[in-house]
């Protein structure tokens, strides 16, 4: 009879010898920040040392740690700390920054397979089995991550030569230069273990129980108010990228901050705060309703989302960072968060409005888009006050049985008015001699007050047009004309 081995006895500081440059440079390179990658490392073995079941083999007992990391990973924390940008390195190869930002951009289980191919050359079936995935799936997903990745970086050294060397050697050489980056703590005194669970909430409940009773009170008192309806933003009650809100945390100048959307620093210096709409702002994202009203902040420079995704249980990794915006849509009382391009500017002011720019079509000055389009006349850049009977072209036009709608709306937190467009037994504006299959309608719209207004164009509630324009007290002469029209 052949007797049963005795189980391994694992020390921390034996498996801080033999795996945590392993363990804590994959969570390193997945997070890229040096102290969430000490924090994986640390709940990582202090899980694995609470169990006691490591297998003897050490490629197993890794493969083990690195399964109970994913679910760190995947899990979260609150003490999260934030990501350290990404800076240039004369010695590092020039596709290192592409490569770690592409990989930023993955969700973080593409991000952990990629990691565990390429830089700990996991084969995809053992991928898989530290992932809790199916082997067919994960080798699909390996794939698709990778064609991501490389597509992302191609198109970020498009204006570079290329390297002339195979992407999976390219990206290899990038995560080992990035681990080099991470310094782990290799003794034991050194790392900051969590404390054991028990203890823990023992030593919560003596600290905590003293504002139990508060707590309880407060929480009632939260409930109550959240059922009284309220008429502004604040920048509480946030739990995702889309915000309701209630009463205002704006400044005098606006209704919202970055606050709105935590975005920190929210005193980061503004390219751009006023009203427009989400089609004029060209930014990414956002949810409002095409021509619909919204107050944006926009920062000038670089800056953090420290929200939550909807769709995850813990923060994101790496947080977002870059050149975003939070807006505000008065109609529905939310705030949510756009991304915005580094080289964005806010569009020329024209009477103290982002006005639509004006093109030429078949002749005509025109505005709005992307399937209804406002012509200005001959003699006037912009309509005044009272009653206009505008001019608007519709590519492609109304099908039979459909309805065509309009309303115009100040730039502003204010209700819209309906405007009356001709239906097409009505009167119609001139034929289109340009070819293009488009149609011409007039509508009367009514601007009651001087300032920038909306004007939308709707089919059967959709709007298929919109453009904003300075409303003035009287009319203006036209602007000169653009050389040729397209």
């Amino acid at each position: 009879m052949t007797a049963t081995p005795a189980p391994t006895t694992y020390t921390l500081e034996a498996l801080l010898a033999v795996h945590g440059a392993a363990i804590g440079s994959f969570g390193y390179l997945v997070l890229q920040h040096q102290t969430d990658a000490e924090r994986i490392l640390a709940s990582t073995l202090a899980t694995a040392l609470g169990r006691a079941n490591l297998s003897p083999d050490p490629e197993t007992a890794r493969a083990q740690l690195l399964a109970i990391a994913t679910r760190e990973i995947l899990r979260g924390s609150t003490q999260t700390g934030e990501i350290a940008p990404l800076l240039p390195d004369p010695r590092s190869s020039v596709d290192r920054m592409p490569i770690l930002e592409a990989l930023a951009e993955l969700d973080p289980r593409s991000r952990m397979a990629i990691v565990l191919h390429y830089f700990l050359d996991l084969p995809p079936g053992a991928v898989a089995t530290v992932l809790d995935d199916d082997g067919f799936a994960l080798r699909s997903d390996l794939n698709n991550a990778r064609n991501r990745l490389q597509s992302r970086v191609e198109e970020s050294l498009a204006a570079h030569s290329s390297p002339g060397e195979p992407f999976d050697a390219r990206l290899r050489r990038a995560l080992v230069e990035e681990s080099t980056r991470f310094q782990p703590l290799l003794d034991a005194q050194e790392l900051r273990m969590p404390a054991p669970r028990d203890d823990r909430v023992r030593r919560a409940a003596q600290r905590w129980w003293p504002l139990a009773v508060i707590a309880v009170l407060a929480a009632g008192v939260a409930a109550f108010l959240w059922l009284i309806p309220e008429s502004g933003p604040t920048a509480g009650r946030q739990a995702a990228a889309t915000q309701s809100v209630g009463s205002s945390s704006g400044t005098p100048a606006g209704p919202i901050t970055l606050a709105d959307c935590q975005i920190t620093p929210a005193a980061s210096p503004l390219a751009f705060a006023g009203w427009t709409t989400l089609a004029a702002l060209s930014v990414h994202g956002g949810d409002a309703g095409p021509g619909q009203p919204i107050y944006a902040v926009v920062t000038r420079g670089m800056a953090e989302w420290v929200g939550w995704q909807e769709h995850y249980t813990g923060p994101m990794f790496p947080p977002p960072i870059g050149r975003m915006g939070c807006i505000f849509d008065p109609s529905r009382r939310k705030t949510s968060l756009v991304g915005v391009d580094l080289d964005w500017e806010p569009s020329l002011m024209a009477d103290g409005c982002p006005p639509s720019p004006i093109d030429e079509f078949g002749g005509h000055r025109e505005f709005g888009g992307p399937h209804a389009w406002l012509l200005l006349p001959d003699d006037i850049s912009a309509w005044q006050v009272g009653e206009n009977k505008i001019l608007f072209r519709l590519s492609s036009p109304a099908a039979p049985g459909q309805s065509i709608t309009a309303w115009t709306q100040p730039l502003a937190d204010a209700g819209a008015i309906p405007a009356q467009v001709d239906s097409n037994t009505g009167e119609l504006g001139p034929p289109d001699t340009s070819g293009s299959g488009s149609r011409y309608y007039f509508v009367t719209a009514l601007f009651s007050s001087a300032g920038c207004w909306v004007i939308n164009i709707a089919i059967n509630g959709q709007v298929v047009g919109s453009a904003i324009a300075p409303i003035t007290a009287a009319p203006l002469q036209a602007l000169p004309r653009r050389q040729g029209s397209r």
